[in-house]
């Protein structure tokens, strides 16, 4: 994981949200499963 330098867990999985800026698009990585334990907005499990 880029947040937390950690593996991600064989079930899980790298948390991101993507924004279009103009004419490229921008991902920030909020992080993984196991380093993001609140839901994302709009995320439901």
């Amino acid at each position: 994981c880029p947040v937390c330098k950690n593996p991600v867990p064989a079930e899980g999985y790298v948390i991101a949200r993507m924004f279009s800026r103009h004419d490229r698009k921008h991902l920030r990585v909020l992080g993984c499963t196991a380093c993001r334990k609140d839901p994302v907005r709009g995320y439901a499990p």
